[in-house]
């Protein structure tokens, strides 16, 4: 497992410290875990009060375009110079026949020195890198970042408020994802009123309208997030529980994806693994990447642990319970699918019928739908998903509702994006008993009768 070497404003995930990097076969995506304000996405998505956005927003001019309105604020300023690190970032805001919806991070969002920036990303290298390479790689780094920040269409904030993720600029070219273009959560809140991105960005000011788009104003910067095992240990007083659970059953692999130009032996494709299916190495346009490629993980927090009965634990995480640990664990495990509340894509997939991509536009006037579908798990065992959006019942409120369950258990935070998926937060440890699911009631009662059938559903298996 990687270890995190922060520095300074910025944290970079990537190789064990001192490796060489080869910008071939690392991925970029996976280095920038916090810039400033990434206290609060570290703690375990339960972000310090947001900025309330500003009413006083900027009428914009509808006869330039978002380049030309960035690059005339100061407030932007270092922004831009992330923006003008690619060409092609610059050809794209420039492009007048292109509509986009750009977050644009305040000068306060940014380290207060220019090239402390660069200092700690430069932390991250070992003796003997040179500078140009060095240089090489900061560029891709600013131009994944710059991409993030921005959203396919015109969406000002009665928009935003439709979807739970939007697609980003930034497609996932690792290998992960099927290629589909990356994901950000938009958290929307009418009184007060309250725009965040990723649980940790928020809007300040709103709604400033350029000739090819809509920028938004934020005062945090949004860095795509890392793989889904990466997130599980962003806040170890609520997900150590389960963190030490996937270590101990070794089934971190599957959460993971990550570059690596070490010599993995490569796997052919006779050499799968036996019990998934899956080859552990993948070998893209970009380099080889090691993990699984696309997952959805249903996380159970501290305290969904501590419900089980202490006997069960003692069981579970002593000698002679691993195997039946494990496959707990596999049961919160959906490998090849990125499960969102809107978004659903099945990467073994060539039937576009069959990826489920449910509103991720907002054309429709009733975006509302329903959805109840069984999703294979590690195990082979299906586990039942229940997804409803309604609209909003207040009056004049451009919101939406969700109701998201997993055999039976409500999902209490939802649509966390990886780089290699989709994690979702439960406050149960999901009991496979039940093929059909069970409410919480009936979840902890079948757990504190798990003499009777645990060891027998474990042998079946």
């Amino acid at each position: 497992m990687r270890l995190f070497a922060f520095a300074s404003l910025i944290a970079l995930a990537s190789a064990a410290p001192h490796e060489q990097i080869d910008p071939r076969t690392s991925n970029l995506a996976e280095w920038g875990t916090a810039l400033t304000k990434l206290g609060s996405w570290l703690q375990g998505f339960s972000p310090a009060p947001q900025s309330i956005i500003n009413p006083n927003t900027l009428s914009g001019d509808e006869n330039k375009s978002i380049y030309e309105i960035l690059k005339a604020d100061d407030n932007y300023s270092k922004y831009i110079k992330v923006i003008e690190a690619n060409d092609e970032v610059v050809r794209r805001l420039k492009d007048n026949s292109m509509k986009l919806t750009v977050f644009a991070p305040s000068n306060d969002a940014f380290p207060q020195k220019d090239h402390e920036l660069k200092e700690a990303f430069y932390a991250h290298f070992g003796e003997g890198d040179h500078d140009k390479k060095r240089d090489e790689i900061f560029k891709l780094f600013l131009y994944e970042i710059a991409l993030y920040h921005q959203f396919p269409g015109e969406f000002d904030t009665s928009r935003l408020a439709h979807n739970s993720t939007f697609a980003t600029q930034l497609r996932a070219d690792h290998g992960s994802m099927g290629s589909e273009l990356r994901r950000a959560k938009v958290e929307s809140q009418l009184l007060p009123p309250r725009i965040t991105v990723n649980t940790y960005a928020s809007v300040t000011v709103s709604n400033i309208k350029a000739k090819n788009g809509i920028i938004h104003r934020i005062d945090g910067v949004l860095v795509p997030p890392g793989d889904i095992m990466q997130l599980v240990f962003f806040y170890p007083s609520r997900f150590s529980i389960s963190a030490s659970a996937l270590l101990k059953v070794n089934l971190e692999d599957e959460l993971e994806y990550y570059g690596d130009n070490r010599n993995w032996h490569h796997r052919d494709d006779k050499d799968k693994d036996k019990e998934h299916g899956r080859t552990i190495t993948h070998r893209g346009d970009k380099g080889r990447f090691r993990g699984y490629p696309a997952s959805t993980f249903f996380l159970p927090t501290n305290d969904a642990w501590n419900k089980l009965p202490e006997e069960l634990v003692r069981f579970l995480f002593g000698v002679g319970g691993e195997d039946v640990l494990k496959k707990i664990m596999q049961f919160h495990i959906v490998p090849d699918y990125v499960l969102h509340t809107e978004w659903v894509r099945h990467i073994k997939s060539d039937n576009k019928d069959k990826q489920h991509r449910l509103h991720t536009r907002d054309e429709d006037e009733d975006l509302g739908f329903e959805l109840d579908q069984k999703f294979p798990t590690l195990i082979g065992q299906d586990v039942p998903v229940h997804i409803k959006k309604t609209r909003s019942m207040i009056p004049g409120s451009n919101q939406y509702n969700w109701e998201f369950k997993v055999h039976g258990i409500d999902v209490s935070i939802y649509d966390m994006p990886a780089l290699n998926g989709a994690l979702h937060v439960v406050n149960d440890v999901l009991c496979p008993r039940h093929s059909n699911g069970r409410n919480e009631n009936q979840n902890d009662e079948d757990w504190t009768e798990w003499k009777e059938w645990l060891r027998k559903w474990h042998h079946d298996q």
